[in-house]
């Protein structure tokens, strides 16, 4: 079996983490625990985040229009997919339960059918 390195995890495309992150000043925002949001070199998050045996994750890349930072965060990043996909994986299911659904009728239906479909439509 062979191990992963931090820089080898699965990544998502949107979603810029640890050494890959590009920048070299960060937003670093802290978790519910940790309210702390202060600028600091991409370098120094990544010590942080290795003390903790964490990922540095970029949600989101600057804007230079209007000269905003990247914002970043210490979290390990395997359980925030696991997370993300969890939270997909229901929105999709809910969805699905409030989905409309087609009841056809005709001309020639008897009465009893008619009836029928229209219990069908109540539930």
């Amino acid at each position: 079996m062979v191990l992963k390195s931090k820089d080898e995890k699965k990544t998502s495309p949107q979603h810029l983490i640890n050494q890959k992150i590009p920048f070299e000043e960060v937003l670093l925002v802290g978790d519910g625990n940790e309210q702390a949001n202060e600028i600091i070199s991409k370098q120094k998050a990544l010590k942080k985040a290795q003390e903790q045996d964490l990922d540095l994750v970029c949600f989101r890349s600057p804007d230079p229009d209007k000269k905003t930072l990247a914002v970043c965060k210490i979290v390990n990043y395997q359980k925030y997919l696991f997370e993300l996909n969890k939270k997909n994986k229901i929105q999709k299911k809910t969805s699905q339960k409030t989905a409309l659904k087609q009841i056809g009728l005709t001309f020639h239906i008897g009465e009893r059918d008619l009836e029928n479909k229209i219990n069908q439509i109540r539930k």
